[in-house]
């Protein structure tokens, strides 16, 4: 095994005992509750935060497809970015948690990522307004949900 993907194979098993921590991989999976929160919230700043999400993921679907065949970078990334809206939305995390701030600077930082890592021949790629979009509302919906939530909480040790 050459020394590169030792690193890529430690990386994988760092990075999946930070996202399922023992206690959650030991629960029972009851996809009835997985539904009800893939659903919109009733309350004023849950119900806009919902359709931020929604609006970003269908942008960053839309995206998804029109990313030519040969990028294969920024097709992982966006698929990375579809990942991170869905586990936003199923609010496995609390909102003052660390890993939700990582989840929200990554649905902003990294579709604007992608628009600049796109190239066409001679024309503007067509997946370029749609990760644009979905950078400028995720940028949107991660200033807010901080503004809302995560400021100023007396949780935070320093």
């Amino acid at each position: 095994m050459s020394f590169k993907r030792f690193l890529v194979l430690l990386l994988f098993c760092v990075f999946s005992a930070v996202l399922v921590p023992v206690v959650h991989a030991q629960q029972d999976i009851d996809f009835q509750q997985i539904i009800a929160r893939l659903g919109p919230s009733n309350q004023m700043p849950d119900l806009l935060f919902d359709i931020m999400r929604y609006a970003m993921f269908i942008l960053a679907f839309i995206a998804l497809i029109l990313i030519p065949d040969k990028q294969l970078l920024a097709s992982l990334l966006m698929t990375a970015v579809l990942g991170m809206i869905i586990l936003a939305k199923l609010e496995i995390f609390d909102p003052i948690d660390l890993p939700t701030l990582g989840l929200n600077v990554g649905m902003f930082v990294i579709p604007l990522i992608i628009a600049g890592m796109l190239r066409g021949r001679g024309k503007t790629p067509r997946a370029l307004i749609p990760s644009i979009l979905v950078g400028l509302i995720g940028g949107g919906y991660f200033f807010l949900f901080w503004a809302v939530y995560q400021r100023g909480t007396e949780s935070m040790p320093f």
